[in-house]
Formats: C-alpha cells, sequence, structure tokens
C-alpha cells in the first residue's frame, strides 16, 4: 500500500493488517447489537436493538435489509423454518412498522443511533421440523452497507415458540402429546395475565338511553387472568399457581450412572389439592417454581373481580385481531363469594323480622349474573399508548364489554380496553388431572 493515509481499501479484495495492540475497531462505522455478532430472538425475545456510531469524519447513509438464508447444510443444523418478521421502530413512531422494504439510515460524523427491532411472530407461519432433523429455525440475514463501500452481514434468527421439534427427538411428555395428532399448536396456548382499564358506563336513570355508555369519571383496573390450551380453547381464571413437575431420571444400564427420562416442566394449577399429590416414592410431585427466602415457593396469580370457584370457559377464537372470546357466569343470591352480600349483615341474610327465611329466597340479596367479552384489535386500541414490541404476538389488546344483571332493573354495562402478556406457554391447567 503506497500511502496509508490516502489509500481507500476497495470492496472484493483482501487485506493483511497488522495492529501493535489488541483491538476491536472494524472500520469507521461501529456495530453494536445486543448480543455479540447477531440478533438472535431464540423463542422468548420480542425486541432486540442495534446500535450504530459514525467514528470517521464525514457523514454515512446506510441501507439495512433483511436477506433470507440458504439451505442449512447437514441434517444436524437446525432446518429453515423461513425468514425471520421484523418490526422497526422510526423515531418518533408510536408503532413498529414491518420491515418489507429496504431502510435508509443517515448518521452524521461523530453521532450514534440506536435501531429498535421487534420480531413479529404472528407474521411467522408455523413450520413443521422434516424427517430427518430435530429442530428448526426461521433465520436469515441483516445486511448493513453505505455510501463509502462497507458491507456488514449480521446473523438474523428466532426459533419457534410454539411448533414443537421433532417427537422422536424430544421426550418431553406434554410436548409430544400436543402433536400427537400431527396439528401444531394455538399459536396463542398458554397463561396471560393482564389489566382491563373500565373507562365507560351505562346510566341506568338516563331518560333518553339508559343502556348507552359514557365516559366514566375515572377509569377503574382490574386484573385479568386467561388460559388457552393448545386446540385454542380458552377459559377465564380467578387464580393460578405457578408450580413445577421435576423431571425422571433412569439408571444407564452397566454404570452407576442416571440419564435424564422425562424433562421436569411448569404447571398451572388451579386446585390447590395438587400441592398434595405424592409420587410413589412419597415425594411431592409438584414443587414451588421460585425461591423465597430460601425455600421452593409456588407464584400465585390471582384476580378478585371475579368469584367463581371454577375455571369459565369461554366461547369465541382467541387472539387474533377481529376474534372475540366471551361468556357468562351467575353468582346465587346467597353464594359467600357474592360480592354484595355480607356474612353477618342482618338486611343480607334472607328472613324476616323473626329470623324466619323468606319462603322463596333473595328478598335481600340477589343472583347476580356477569356476562364478559374481550375483543381483539390489530393494535393497541389507545392511539396514544406507547409502542410494544410484541404486539399481536406475545402481547394482545382489544376492548372490553361487560353486562351485569341483578342489581338493578336495567343492565349495567361497562366498557374499556384490555392488554394481556403471555406468562408461561403450558396448553394444560392441573396438569392434565
Amino acid at each position: 500500500m503506497a500511502n496509508r493515509n490516502t489509500t481507500r481499501l476497495q470492496p472484493g479484495r483482501a487485506y493483511w493488517v497488522y495492529a501493535a495492540e489488541s483491538t476491536e475497531y472494524s472500520g469507521p462505522l461501529q456495530i453494536t447489537p445486543d448480543q455479540t455478532g447477531e440478533l438472535a430472538f431464540g423463542s422468548q425475545a420480542r425486541s432486540a436493538t442495534l446500535r450504530l456510531a459514525n467514528l470517521g469524519t464525514t457523514t454515512r447513509r446506510l441501507t439495512l435489509r433483511v436477506l433470507p438464508s440458504e439451505v442449512p447444510p447437514g441434517n444436524s443444523t437446525p432446518a429453515d423454518a423461513g425468514t425471520v418478521a421484523l418490526g422497526f421502530l422510526a423515531d418518533g413512531a408510536t408503532a413498529y412498522a414491518p420491515v418489507t422494504a429496504p431502510l435508509n439510515i443517515t448518521l452524521g460524523p461523530g453521532l450514534a443511533d440506536e435501531l429498535r427491532f421487534e420480531l413479529r411472530r404472528q407474521e411467522m407461519a408455523a413450520f413443521a421440523v422434516p424427517a430427518g432433523r430435530t429442530s428448526a429455525r426461521y433465520q436469515g440475514l441483516l445486511e448493513l452497507s453505505d455510501n463509502a463501500g462497507m458491507r456488514v452481514m449480521l446473523p438474523l434468527s428466532a426459533e419457534s415458540a410454539t411448533q414443537p421439534a421433532n417427537p422422536a427427538a424430544n421426550p418431553s411428555r406434554s410436548r409430544v402429546a400436543r402433536a400427537a395428532n400431527g396439528t401444531p399448536d394455538s399459536p396463542h396456548a398458554g397463561l396471560w395475565a393482564g389489566v382491563v382499564a373500565a373507562t365507560a358506563v351505562n346510566e341506568p336513570r338516563n331518560a333518553t338511553d339508559p343502556v348507552k355508555t359514557r365516559p366514566a369519571g375515572s377509569e377503574f383496573q382490574f386484573r385479568v387472568l386467561l388460559h388457552v390450551d393448545a386446540s385454542g380453547a380458552t377459559r377465564l381464571l380467578r387464580e393460578a399457581l405457578i408450580l413445577f413437575k421435576p423431571g425422571t431420571l433412569t439408571p444407564v444400564p452397566g454404570t452407576a450412572l442416571n440419564e435424564l427420562d422425562v424433562p421436569g416442566e411448569f404447571v398451572i394449577a388451579t386446585d390447590d389439592s395438587l400441592l398434595s399429590v405424592r409420587n410413589a416414592q412419597g415425594q411431592p410431585m409438584y414443587v414451588g417454581s421460585t425461591l423465597r427466602d430460601g425455600e421452593r415457593v409456588g407464584r400465585r396469580l390471582s384476580s378478585a373481580n371475579f368469584s367463581f370457584a371454577e375455571p369459565l370457559p369461554l366461547t369465541g377464537e382467541f387472539g387474533r385481531a377481529g376474534s372475540s372470546v366471551s361468556g357468562q357466569y351467575t353468582v346465587g343470591f346467597n353464594d359467600p363469594l357474592h360480592p354484595f352480600k355480607h356474612l353477618y349483615h342482618p338486611d343480607h341474610d334472607n328472613r324476616d323480622r323473626e329470623f324466619k327465611p323468606y319462603p322463596t329466597g333473595g328478598e335481600e340479596s340477589w343472583d347476580l349474573t356477569r356476562q364478559v367479552q374481550f375483543e381483539f384489535t390489530a393494535g393497541d386500541p389507545d392511539p396514544n399508548a406507547p409502542a410494544q414490541a410484541g404486539l399481536g404476538a406475545e402481547i394482545l389488546a382489544g376492548r372490553y364489554f361487560e353486562t351485569i344483571l341483578g342489581l338493578h332493573h336495567q343492565p349495567l354495562k361497562v366498557s374499556g380496553i384490555f392488554r394481556l402478556q403471555r406468562v408461561l406457554r403450558v396448553e394444560v391447567l392441573n396438569d392434565g388431572r
């Protein structure tokens, strides 16, 4: 090289470079992903960042685009499940936009920028692991090039969150069972927790339209828990206890060693009796899923807003934009979980002045019927809500509607918005018991 200060490196040509000390300098454009050298979402992550820094003295104009992967070699590598679907959050935007065309970024001298991406799992089609392979991965390349001849390729990958690996290579009972009929799981299977913000109610005494909902003076928030099984059936829960079922070991013939027979797995319990179940050795079948003061304890989630004893089945389709799930339940006038009945209040005992029960019952407290509906939307129903990575896949939002019968001669109607986040991908309740 005649003059190292003025001679430019030529694309497509190799150079030997010597550094007196160790260095990570790769050029005037510094590219730093979340992970070392790649954007890997795995099966859980829904967002990633890519930091760009212009260390030079001239403006850099960059182009980013997603390229497909070549066919992975051999059967020992994960099969190519398809291209990774990315979303990009532009400066000042309130929602991620799909990356369907090259992105153009301008970076002045000495400036840095942080690009925020999301994984759009809802746009990635389910993929069946082919024979001879043990797993599959969505994969591709993120190409970054600039106006000075620089070109960098970052590996881009994501693992399926719902499609199990080849059953022959995965002996886990729960994962084999859910794919036994060859049908992929519901993409929304698992436990969902979130919050409803009730923002409107009707005015029963309104002479013009007593059933029309009108904005409330302030919003009322309450927690909701829903579970979706592998077939897509949805249940509204009052509480859920997250436990862990330890795996089992089997002896290796001819040795003193053991090998894993059935892997451990998380369990969602709505029945506390699971805590007393013992295995053949007299040990607890289920243990706590987290540590507290050095002791294993279960993680309990609950919703004080509902008073049914058993999970409430809902009808309809869960999760897809434009779909909805709904259901209803009745709390009897003498039910101990009745929200407006006090056990020791003399006007709530349904007895007359001589403490004799009324012939028909329900004279001082009444049956309550609650009808609930969750209507899913493509985006957040609040246009001012901040952008959320994973909206539509790991985070769902929509509108909430409820009708209460039995408190007033007119139906009481409530409406608002809800947001749900998947807590755990476990397809059955109470370990199928």
